[in-house]
């Protein structure tokens, strides 16, 4: 048994400790034993190659997961954009006390155009897409128009959809929309 010294991979520090129980320890009185301390230098090759393994499990069980998820965001998204859209639409025909009308496209996306006497539109600016995989369908109506009260005058429903599910955009005659 060693006394108060100590050998490499050993730790016995009696100089420096005053309890009389790390005394006993170093001492080697009965009952008492030496424990060797693990030197660590960092991780093993395997056990890096178990790691990297157990995470690449875990990633290929949640990629479908994470897929589904980012598909209703999208879905989402684009609902409560067309949504807020029309809702713009609507608020900018009472301000401009201008006929708007929001005109759907046939590849996912669509415009905002006004006009004074409901005839002739101009777009207020470029076309604004969909997020990619959603698809809008406005229910035989290829436009949505606000007069310049804010009631609309084509009133439909809208159904966004994509692989996910389907959201629905409806409007009432005095203009209010909903997205359900």
């Amino acid at each position: 048994m060693l006394s108060g010294k100590s050998e490499p991979g050993w730790h016995c520090d009696c100089e420096t400790e005053n309890s009389q129980a790390m005394k006993r320890y170093c001492s080697g009185e009965k009952g008492m034993t030496m424990m060797r301390i693990r030197e660590n230098r960092g991780f093993t090759l395997m056990d890096t190659v178990a790691a990297l393994a157990l995470s690449g499990i875990m990633m290929t069980m949640a990629a479908p997961v994470a897929s589904r998820l980012l598909n209703q965001y999208r879905l989402r998204g684009a609902a409560s954009q067309v949504a807020f859209e029309l809702t713009r639409a609507r608020m900018q025909a009472v301000a401009q006390n201008k006929f708007v009308r929001v005109r759907f496209t046939g590849e996912g996306a669509y415009l905002l155009e006004t006009s004074q006497d409901g005839g002739t539109y101009a777009a207020n600016s470029p076309a604004i897409k969909l997020p990619s995989g959603v698809a809008l369908a406005a229910g035989g109506a290829n436009s949505l128009t606000f007069n310049r009260q804010g009631f609309v005058q084509n009133g439909t429903a809208l159904a966004i959809r994509n692989d996910i599910g389907q959201r629905t955009i409806s409007m009432n005659s005095i203009g209010k929309v909903t997205e359900s």
